[in-house]
């Protein structure tokens, strides 16, 4: 039976629309600039209204897990209610007043306007992994979903390669800003690291499949390219926490690869795999060289002379756990650590020189502006979709081999950038977020994915 054209407006368009968020976000800047921001959240926003106007529609009920629900509909009360019962209210350079909270004897943000800002991009977020958590349970879209990361994450690493190699900020930077350590089109070049990190996994997935087609020389002419693109990027760019998650990555993957079973002859399969390894290493050798090595070896030499306790993260470290008493069990409110911890750095102002928007911990960052609850629901919420792809991975072996290799490869990427937050900010960047919200929808909505001999509409 056919669908109404309203009803297939509401289905069909924000599953396109969201394909284009996912190309959006880590070409625009990164989606670091807060008006690149404010256009990602208009954009969730209307695909998540057409979305749950479609299933009003349709009277279908989202596939969405109870448990995914619960952490998302706490999360959000808790956010809101914290910024909308702002305590106090910044009024400039980091100087607070006192603000008549609507419950004064409730939780409340430090400040209402940041922490506002933050609820909403988080609102559009969450919704984003049920979003996906939805829509992964039908094959054609997760498959979609999964090549336009894999294709946008390539592409991304390939120009941040042409800007390396040609000493050059091509389109996004301007002239003066070469010195600083950008990579594509992200400024910082751990952000960038944290993205490569993200993406590689899905390149890999990709290229893994290809293998298993005899048939299949235009998909390797693509996805085996733009892997080695992407293990290089990972090793010109700056970020040495990119280079050993991805020395990581590469290691599992080629584990799995040669100790993975298969229906076919040992023997040539081996083969194949030890010189798809070897142009791996030849290929990756050469971009890098051609893009510069000479910066990350650098970076690697200045590591011994920065273990002291002059560090700045370490010092960061510090005056983070200074401010843990205050924080309590429900935090300063959402978005606001920026604001608040230049009031706690004391004697250590002279070691961190500057505007500390982040502490360079992701787990340290969510526990200061939600307290130990927010950050408990958090873990919940994070660390058990990250359990399930595992569970599933493990389980699921009436899965087709594609989705079995899409299980494994959102579990690398979850693993790789909760491994990179303990030293930096992946979890707060928009770009990233986004990312990561895909891979907690499929993690979550996993358990809905169709065995090989069944499918859905």
């Amino acid at each position: 039976m056919e669908m109404p054209s309203l009803t297939r407006f509401t289905v069909e368009t924000p599953r396109w629309l969201f394909l284009i968020a996912l190309v959006y976000a880590p070409w625009v800047y990164g989606t670091t600039p807060p008006w690149a921001i404010v256009y990602l959240n208009l954009l969730l926003a209307v695909i998540l209204i057409l979305w749950l106007t479609g299933c009003c529609l349709r009277k279908m009920r989202p596939a969405v897990p109870q448990w995914l629900l619960c952490c998302v509909g706490l999360i959000l009360a808790g956010g809101w209610g914290m910024a909308l019962n702002p305590h106090f209210q910044d009024a400039g350079n980091f100087h607070f007043i006192a603000h008549r909270a609507p419950i004064p004897f409730a939780p409340g943000t430090v400040d209402g306007a940041s922490s506002r800002l933050m609820m909403e991009r988080l609102t559009c977020l969450l919704g984003s992994v049920c979003f996906v958590c939805d829509l992964s349970a039908r094959r054609i879209w997760r498959r979609r979903i999964w090549r336009t990361i894999a294709a946008t994450g390539a592409s991304v690493v390939l120009f941040g390669l042409v800007q390396s190699a040609f000493a050059r900020p091509i389109f996004f930077w301007r002239m003066e800003d070469i010195g600083e350590p950008y990579f594509a089109t992200y400024y910082y070049h751990g952000n960038a690291g944290s993205y490569i990190n993200l993406v590689l996994p899905f390149v890999a997935g990709l290229a893994a499949l290809t293998l298993r087609r005899p048939d299949a020389h235009a998909a390797r002419a693509l996805w085996f390219p733009g892997f080695f693109v992407c293990v290089a990027g990972a090793f010109v760019n700056l970020s040495r926490a990119a280079m050993v998650i991805t020395s990581l990555i590469c290691i599992v993957l080629l584990v799995w690869q040669f100790m993975g079973r298969s229906s076919n002859e040992l023997l040539p399969r081996r083969r194949v795999r030890i010189a798809y390894a070897l142009l791996m290493v030849g290929a990756v050798a050469c971009l890098v060289a051609f893009s510069g090595w000479e910066r990350p070896a650098q970076k690697w030499q200045m590591m011994h002379s920065q273990l002291n306790s002059a560090n700045k993260r370490l010092v960061s470290m510090r005056v983070c756990m200074r401010m843990l008493p205050d924080a309590g069990w429900h935090g300063f409110g959402p978005g606001t650590f920026g604001l608040v911890f230049p009031h706690y750095t004391g004697k250590d102002a002279d070691l961190i020189p500057g505007i500390w928007r982040y502490a360079h911990n992701d787990y340290m960052q969510t526990v200061l502006e939600w307290g130990w609850l927010g950050a408990l629901v958090w873990g919940a919420l994070y660390f058990g979709g990250m359990a399930l792809v595992w569970i599933q991975f493990r389980r699921r072996w009436d899965l087709s081999t594609s989705d079995h290799v899409l299980l494994l490869v959102t579990g690398l990427a979850l693993a790789g950038v909760s491994a990179h937050a303990f030293v930096d900010f992946p979890l707060q960047i928009a770009s990233l977020q986004l990312y990561v919200a895909v891979c907690l929808g499929f993690g979550f909505g996993s358990g809905n994915w169709e065995s090989s001999l069944a499918s859905r509409a």
